[in-house]
């Protein structure tokens, strides 16, 4: 009987009790783990930069509701020119919030306000 290698590997693959993986890392070049069961990386830099990204779901539920749009006559929208993200209407009561803290997440270490 022959199979195609996907389907064999997919045979192995289906159950996690057919196999085993041992990964091994010189003495020079560490392994990271990001938690106790969490991604695997011989860069430090990379775990700690996409650790809330790759840890979120176990920590936090995302709930994605509809609501009506803020109200008010809005003749622009405020984008921070180094990240690129949207602040909301210049004139809202919220801008000088959503302003001060994306400065405090992103660039606070770098440079004053």
């Amino acid at each position: 009987m022959a199979y195609s290698l996907y389907a064999l590997a997919r045979l192995f693959l289906e159950k996690p009790e057919r196999y085993e993986v041992r990964l091994v890392a010189k003495a020079e070049s560490p392994l990271y783990r990001l938690g106790d069961n969490g991604a695997l990386s011989l860069n430090r830099e990379f775990l700690e930069q996409n650790a809330f990204r790759l840890a979120q779901s176990d920590f936090y539920r995302i709930d994605v509701t509809e609501s009506d749009p803020i109200k008010g006559n809005f003749s622009n929208i405020a984008r921070c020119r180094l990240s690129g993200t949207l602040l909301g209407p210049t004139n809202h009561h919220n801008y000088q919030l959503q302003l001060r803290s994306l400065y405090e997440q992103r660039f606070s270490r770098r440079m004053s306000f």
